[in-house]
C-alpha cells in the first residue's frame, strides 16, 4: 500500500487487482495499510480484509486477543458506517497442495 493514495496508477493497480479477484471469487487483503488514507484507498476499492501498522504492530500471540479487541473498537471508529461482524470462524482452504 505503501504512497498508493498518492499517485493514480498505483489505485488503478489495487483496484484492478481487487476486481480480478472478485471476478474470480477470491477475498482480498491489502498488506501495508498505515494510515487511515491507505484505508480510505482500498476500503473504496472494494478489498475485504486489511491489515497493517494502522491497526497493530506484530505482537506475541499471547496478546492477539486484546489487539483484537481494540482493533475491533478502532475499526467501528473510523467507519462507523460498516457493519464489524465477529470474525468468521476458520475455514478450509480452497487451494490444494504441499503447504
Amino acid at each position: 500500500m505503501r504512497d498508493a493514495q498518492g499517485r493514480n496508477h498505483s489505485y488503478a493497480i489495487v483496484h484492478a487487482v481487487i476486481e480480478l479477484a472478485k471476478a474470480l471469487k477470491i477475498e482480498t487483503v491489502a498488506e501495508g495499510v498505515e494510515t487511515r488514507e491507505d484505508l480510505d484507498t482500498v476500503e473504496g476499492a472494494g478489498c475485504d480484509e486489511v491489515q497493517g501498522f494502522f491497526f497493530s504492530e506484530p505482537v506475541p500471540s499471547s496478546e492477539v486477543g486484546n489487539v483484537l479487541a481494540v482493533c475491533r473498537l478502532k475499526c467501528i471508529a473510523v467507519a462507523p458506517h460498516r457493519t464489524h461482524p465477529q470474525p468468521p470462524a476458520r475455514r478450509e482452504s480452497r487451494y490444494r497442495g504441499s503447504r
